[in-house]
């Protein structure tokens, strides 16, 4: 997965300020989850060199903050005999 966050550029248009693999990507069995993004309050802060998924993951945001993520469920297994 890409993930690709723009923000002010110094000219005031968009520039793109992080671009690659979500920084933090957790396995619950067959869940997983990327932390696309991490907000403290609304409005949020612009980002600047600290990207806000990059500090541990929690399930909740902060109260007033909020979070952004993909998460994938696998299917459950099928064992042989339920095939049959």
């Amino acid at each position: 997965m890409r993930r690709v966050v723009t923000g002010p550029a110094e000219d005031g248009g968009a520039a793109i300020v992080l671009d690659g693999e979500p920084p933090t990507v957790v396995e619950f069995g067959q869940y997983r989850t990327a932390e696309l993004w991490v907000t403290d309050s609304s409005p949020p802060a612009v980002p600047g060199a600290a990207d806000p998924p990059t500090r541990p993951w929690e399930l909740e945001p902060q109260r007033g903050g909020t979070c952004f993520r993909v998460v994938r469920i696998a299917p459950a297994l099928v064992r042989q005999y339920e095939r049959e």
